[in-house]
């Protein structure tokens, strides 16, 4: 019996030994496949145009080498807020080893002055950068008439006026797309009933309200070659009803050509 009793031991103890080993190579196996296998060997870029992947990649926080699932893709996100002109639409860990940034580069479209300063902003009035106010701002127009309030890097300005930067977005969206964008100088918005703005010959135009923007650019294509050809770049064109355009020429054109009153130009084809 008490041989049985110690062959019954001895094969618990073996099993416990055979177990313990076991579980220390299971730990063993997770630690190295941690270490060696969900880490951080890949970052994909996408959507990226005057960045590089690599200065996206810098650009988000990420370590290469890093544990992949210590990573915080809302932070990662976060990261790229104070960029101003990169935005990141979607962070993405694919096991076992990749993460996926998919990016989007916000493009200069105006000015705007702000105390003392000079901002950069998109279409959509968020801001990219900052700089002097006396800076040439690379050609880029001026949006005038802004009562601005608050600003951040990154995040759309902020004005006194209500409803004003919807319709500054509007008007930059729709210009933006306009074949002349590259002459527009000054765009006022100090009244949203009369929204001007100038291209560098010197011409006003007059768009009105941000309504039916797509309509009123199109006559001011039609009727400025006119005008141009004319040598009439002084005055100001009216496109703010959408359906026609009238110029209204300037008193030093009026007495130089005799003329008087609006002249109507012709119609887009």
């Amino acid at each position: 019996m008490g041989k049985r009793r110690t062959y019954k031991n001895t094969a618990r103890q073996s099993h416990l030994a055979v177990g313990v080993l076991v579980f220390v190579i299971l730990a063993v196996g997770s630690i190295l496949l941690k270490d060696q296998v969900f880490v951080l060997r890949r970052i994909q870029v996408d959507g990226n145009v005057n960045y590089t992947p690599f200065e996206v990649a810098q650009m988000s926080g990420l370590t290469l080498g890093s544990s992949i699932f210590g990573i915080d893709t809302e932070q990662t996100a976060r990261n790229f807020e104070s960029i101003g002109n990169l935005e990141a639409l979607e962070v993405r860990v694919e096991m076992p080893n990749t993460v996926v940034l998919r990016v989007h580069e916000r493009i200069p479209c105006a000015l705007i002055s702000f105390m003392g300063i000079s901002l950069t902003v998109d279409e959509d009035c968020v801001v990219l950068s900052q700089q002097g106010a006396d800076s040439a701002g690379n050609g880029l127009p001026v949006i005038t008439g802004l009562l601005p309030t608050f600003y951040m890097m990154g995040k759309q300005i902020m004005t006194q006026t209500t409803g004003q930067v919807t319709a500054v977005s509007q008007v930059l969206t729709a210009l933006k797309q306009w074949e002349r964008f590259g002459e527009v100088r000054e765009i006022s918005m100090g009244d949203l009933n009369n929204i001007t703005f100038q291209i560098s010959s010197g011409l006003s135009v007059l768009l009105g309200d941000e309504d039916n923007l797509a309509a009123k650019l199109s006559w001011a294509s039609a009727a400025i070659p006119q005008l141009e050809a004319e040598g009439k770049t002084a005055g100001r064109l009216d496109v703010s009803t959408g359906v026609l355009a009238d110029y209204t020429p300037t008193l030093g054109e009026l007495q130089q050509a005799a003329l008087g009153g609006t002249e109507t130009a012709v119609p887009p084809s």
